[in-house]
């Protein structure tokens, strides 16, 4: 196309033909003639050169033609040349911008390392006018150019005060201010010089490319950490060299080499002498822009050795993904590294801002030199170095490419709705369980999964919307729920369903997954119902037998259900079976058994004193079978074996008793040998008739006397003494004690306790509970642990820490004892809740509140009355401790408690509902936290989060607070009393409350709407109006009818006159339901208006606001309760005017 050979000058490794652009016109449409241009960046020889550094950079033009495929050499018209160049760290990126200007990156030469170790970085060197008349561009080095197409200064580009680098000179000494100051006040602005200069403060950068937006992204090398994404903002300074990364003491300190006696070193190492700068000696420049990610900036110190061992990935270039193509997910910077054999990407939402880790998108043994992403969004494409060496997935090992000089393409392709739904769906009930079954049914398309809705109304299902992927919902209790399984299996069980009820069931298919699934709706659903049913089977088991002569025998049955059972109705025998005989001798059961009751049929001999006299029957001498069954012929339970005499049999009970493992809860016609414990008794007052055993249950690295897991019918007493005992199965004990370095691992169920817990080891909670259900006052006692459900059904003190990760539920009294405390855990998988409270609580309680990364305002309440100061609860006592607690500003020298930042805004704010106004406290170090008291937070993030920048990057946090529980009634008063003010209203509770029931019962307030604050909707939130009586909002947005603990929400007054809101216990709902898709829809016409920002709404972003219309035959055409009051937002905002209503 084009032979430079004898233009381009290359003698190292990092010179030569350098960018690359295409003008616009012509990459649109490669016929054109006008603005034909391609425009080349490289490094030339130039033979005038006087200092010894004759490399240089030119940027030309040249016009491309169409019928030769070349370009015109005659053409070449040179837009810019002169620059220095180097043979490291040239950089070259070029690209136009949608301004129709050319932006260029000029590395820092790469000195101050390596063979230019001697050289003064001048990264931050700005130009003088004479230099710039002069076509002086010595000072471009280390920054981002922006030039005209024809080669001249852009009059809007950004100007600088000239500013020469600290060279050690006497007029020039390093201990001068290594940063230019642009906001100097002392120097008229007609000092700042005009040039090509768009950005400066850059080591190497390897990548930019603008967005839709028009925002333009970079990637940039870093030294020895902190390679960086950056946005790159006009006339800012990104730091280099004083600066990497963010300002933080992490990994990096300049080190002058050239101010070493001799600049002698070998190894690139800093050298005996040199004038080092920490990042934070020096008052950060009021022009710097740090990077939105970096890659290696948690080390602390600088790292030492070998390029390749530098916790940095070396990024080469950059291409944005902006949701436009089939890739699973929205906007995501890629950016390829030479390092690491890996081509990495970030996430960043509508703002721009980073919101996933580093994802590895895809690694090999290679160096990765650029990529690039196909219009349609469907493609990558990534082009490897024809050479050199990686250090692989190890990060430090020394590895030769294995794909040199490679184009690599990754296309992803979408996949459509299914072909078919399934054929042959039916429900069959088992019991209270019903089971689905279906054959998968071929075709072009195939499906991913199914999604299998159920209901007790026939018809009841809900509407699948492609893209939007519903939450399983196995919740039943509401008469609906939802699961997804996958193909392939063909077969679900719905289990513990209620009894004598009809559910219905709609399966349909889905392809893909996430924002990407596609449902299948253009063919019927298949549907299917089944109704469960009683189990009739019997609930009487054997549960002893004893033979110690034939004067002193019984058996003993026991009723393990939740009936009593009427043995003489029912028509129930025991039978004999003699000397392994077929014939067996019938005796009839009468009275009525109660659930948990014992009944003996024996003989009247000695101390026994049976419910039912058999001398003829209770006969057997330890190898005769004993059946319990109904009528003629339905054996119910069995000890032995029909037809088998039992003498030296397994089951032989001759001067012993046999007794029914307390695990067992279910009868059986056949003799299982594990079931039973048979031992030798030598006096009948050895035996147990008519109550339960005295079993003490003790693990010593195994159970003796064995696994009591799943007891749920006798409490007896369990002593872990030695190793990690499990109990598997939900088991019911008396007394269980954990003696010092052993461990009770719950799982499935838990365990219910009758009296105490003594933990002087530790508990492994598998997602289970631990219920305290005695009937005297109970305690927990020992070691800290931490429990996902913990119930009260009986008076109980707790005398530790107890951590609660899911629910606390308190149907008793509860008191925790004034040294400990119980913490109410919250995190990104959820909050732990506490159930509707029927007991009296005392003690102290720690609430936690999880928010995710995101600079923006909450709002915020708390469900304990603290014991301390806000600021001792939500700032952590001023702790600077990550992923807890929150800057509270509103002070420039901290008094009041307030976190200092330099202009002093609040960031916590109260509403009088009585004047309508935001408020700000007084003080946060005396001010304590009131249990439903609404505030307005902004969050930054938790404490170490840097208040001297606006732009720092959010994180997680949990707010904590620490106080006494609310619990009771709570009533609100300090409310609006005119007609369409709006009125704040904070939780009182830590548990989700059904705003419906409490609307529903306060006094003139409107029951129909109520307002949240989403901080999740465009840069920093927007209102949310939610319809109570169907449960929908105006924007799309996960609030609903369910108000969530430590959280609060606006409501109007409406009429003029008192108002007041109660929050019961009875409201509170810790297993509502989340997701409007279920709720049933209602006949109304309805028209909903979204307010899209341009660029999201083409990328499938949310809308900024909304509003909706309902029409129905009972509407009125003027404003009353059923019409929302609009709540302005701060940023964007649609409304429907109604005369003077908005």
């Amino acid at each position: 196309m084009l032979d430079l050979h004898n233009e381009v000058y290359s003698d190292a490794g990092q010179d030569g033909l350098m960018g690359m652009a295409i003008h616009p016109d012509l990459f649109s449409d490669v016929t054109t003639t006008v603005n034909n241009y391609v425009y080349l960046a490289y490094t030339y020889y130039d033979n005038t050169d006087t200092t010894g550094q004759p490399r240089r950079l030119r940027i030309t033009r040249f016009e491309y033609d169409n019928a030769t495929s070349t370009l015109i050499p005659a053409s070449r018209f040179v837009l810019i040349e002169g620059i220095n160049a180097s043979n490291d760290h040239n950089s070259g990126r070029m690209k136009i911008g949608p301004d129709l200007k050319i932006y260029y990156t000029v590395g820092d030469q790469g000195h101050n390392q390596f063979a230019n170790k001697c050289k003064l970085v001048q990264a931050q060197a700005l130009p003088t006018q004479s230099q710039v008349n002069s076509q002086d561009w010595s000072s471009y080095q280390g920054k981002l150019l922006r030039i005209n197409l024809d080669g001249s200064i852009p009059s809007d580009n950004p100007k600088f005060y000239p500013f020469e680098v600290p060279d050690g000179s006497v007029a020039n000494p390093f201990s001068n201010s290594p940063f230019p100051d642009n906001a100097d006040t002392n120097r008229p602005d007609s000092d700042k010089v005009r040039s090509h200069i768009y950005t400066y403060g850059h080591r190497n950068a390897q990548g930019i490319i603008f967005d839709s937006n028009g925002t333009l992204f970079q990637s940039e090398h870093g030294d020895r950490v902190d390679d960086e994404v950056n946005i790159i903002v006009p006339g800012k300074n990104y730091g280099w060299p004083l600066i990497v990364g963010e300002q933080d003491d992490q990994g990096y300190e300049q080190c002058i080499k050239a101010s070493a006696p001799g600049c002698n070193t070998n190894d690139n190492e800093c050298p005996a002498g040199s004038v080092t700068h920490k990042e934070t000696d020096f008052t950060l420049p009021v022009d710097f822009q740090g990077p939105i990610a970096t890659y290696g900036s948690t080390v602390s110190s600088v790292p030492q050795g070998g390029f390749l061992s530098w916790p940095t990935v070396a990024p080469s270039s950059i291409d944005i993904y902006e949701d436009n193509g089939n890739f699973p997910f929205s906007k995501n910077i890629f950016v390829p590294t030479l390092k690491k054999g890996a081509i990495y990407r970030y996430g960043v939402d509508a703002t721009n801002t980073v919101n996933t880790d580093l994802i590895e998108f895809h690694s090999s043994i290679d160096r990765y030199r650029d990529i690039a992403i196909s219009p349609d969004g469907n493609t990558i494409y990534a082009v490897t170095d024809s050479g050199g060496s990686t250090s692989g997935p190890s990060g430090s090992s020394f590895l030769t490419i294995q794909n040199p000089g490679a184009v690599f393409k990754f296309e992803y392709q979408v996949f459509p709705e299914p072909s078919n739904q399934v054929t042959g769906f039916t429900a069959t009930d088992a019991g209270l369980d019903i089971v689905l079954n279906w054959t998968d049914v071929l075709g072009t398309n195939l499906a991913d999964g199914y999604a299998i809705a159920i209901s007790t109304t026939s018809g009841n299902f809900p509407v699948f919307i492609d893209g939007t992927q519903p939450s399983q919902d196995l919740d039943i209790a509401d008469g609906s729920g939802l699961v997804l399984v996958n193909n392939g299996l063909e077969t679900y069980t719905f289990d513990d369903l209620d009894e004598n009820t009809t559910y219905y069931f709609q399966i349909t298919a889905y392809a893909n997954i996430g924002s990407d699934i596609d449902f299948l709706t253009t063919q019927a659903a298949p549907e299917a119902n089944a109704t469960t049913t009683i189990s009739l089977e019997p609930t009487v088991i054997i549960s002893e037998v004893v033979s110690t002569d034939v004067n002193d025998a019984y058996v003993e049955i026991f009723n393990y259900g939740s009936s009593p059972v009427d043995l003489q109705s029912e028509d129930f025998k025991l039978a004999i079976t003699y000397d392994g005989g077929s014939n067996f001798n019938s005796v009839s059961l009468t009275g009525i058994l109660q659930p948990g009751q014992y009944y003996t049929i024996g003989r009247a001999e000695g101390s026994s004193n049976p419910d039912l006299v058999a001398y003829s029957y209770i006969n057997g001498n330890g190898n005769d079978a004993y059946i319990l069954h109904t009528g003629t012929s339905q054996i119910v339970d069995i000890y032995g074996v029909v037809g088998q005499n039992g003498d030296g049999q397994a089951w032989d009970y001759n001067d012993s008793r046999a007794i029914r493992k307390i695990t067992v809860s279910q009868a059986s016609d056949t003799w299982i040998a594990s079931e039973w414990i048979i031992e030798g008794i030598t006096s009948y007052n050895e035996t147990t008739d008519g109550m339960g055993e005295n079993i003490n249950f003790i693990y010593d690295n195994g159970w003796t006397p064995y696994d009591p897991s799943g007891s749920s019918y006798q409490a007896t007493d369990a002593t872990i003494q030695n190793g990690s005992g499990l109990i598997s199965d939900m088991t019911l004990f008396k007394n269980v004690t954990i003696d010092s370095g052993a461990d009770l691992a719950l799982s499935n169920g838990g365990i219910t306790i009758t009296e105490n817990l003594y933990n002087d080891g530790s508990i492994t909670d598998l997602g289970t509970s631990i219920i305290m259900s005695g009937t005297v006052p109970q305690q927990v006692n020992g070691n800290d642990f931490n429990i996902d459900v913990f119930i009260i059904e009986n008076e109980t003190t707790v005398n530790l820490n107890l951590d609660i990760t899911e629910l606390l539920s308190i149907e008793d009294d509860l008191t925790v004892n004034s040294n400990n405390i119980i913490t109410l855990k919250s995190d990104i998988n959820g909050t732990a809740f506490v159930d509707e409270v029927t007991g009296i609580v005392n003690g102290l309680f720690t609430t936690e509140r999880f928010i995710p990364a995101k600079r923006a305002f909450r709002f915020i309440s708390s469900s304990v009355n603290s014991t301390g100061s806000i600021y001792e609860n939500w700032q952590e006592n001023g702790s600077t401790l990550g992923s807890f607690g929150t800057h509270i500003t509103g002070s420039i020298t901290g008094a009041n408690g307030f976190d200092i930042t330099a202009t002093g805004s609040p960031s916590l704010f109260g509403y009088d509902n009585i004047n309508q106004s935001w408020t700000t406290p007084q003080n946060t170090d005396v001010m304590t936290l009131v249990a439903g008291s609404p505030y307005r937070l902004f969050v930054r993030g938790d404490r170490t989060t840097d208040l001297s920048i606006n732009t720092a990057v959010a994180t997680n946090t949990v707010l904590r607070a620490t106080g006494s529980l609310k619990t009771g009634a709570e009533t609100i008063t300090n409310l609006s009393s005119i007609a369409g003010e709006f009125n704040f209203v904070g939780n009182p509770y830590q548990a989700p409350v059904d705003l419906s029931q409490v609307l529903g019962a306060s006094t003139n307030l409107n029951s129909n709407f109520v307002y949240f604050w989403d901080p999740t909707i465009n840069t920093r939130g927007s209102y949310v109006t939610v319809d109570i009586s169907n449960n929908t909002s105006n924007v799309s947005s996960g609030f609903n009818n369910y108000l969530q603990p430590n959280s609060a929400f606006f409501v109007t007054t409406l009429n003029n006159g008192s108002t007041s809101l109660t929050f019961e216990e009875n409201n509170k709902e810790v297993n509502q339901q989340a997701l409007n898709i279920f709720s049933v829809p209602i006949n109304n016409s309805r028209l909903k208006i979204q307010l899209f920002e341009s660029t999201e709404f083409a990328q499938g972003s949310r809308e900024r606001d909304a509003v909706i219309l309902n029409v129905n035959a009972t509407s009125s055409n003027l404003v009353n309760s059923r019409d929302a009051l609009k709540f302005t937002n701060i940023d964007e905002n649609i409304s429907i005017k109604m005369m003077v209503n908005y």
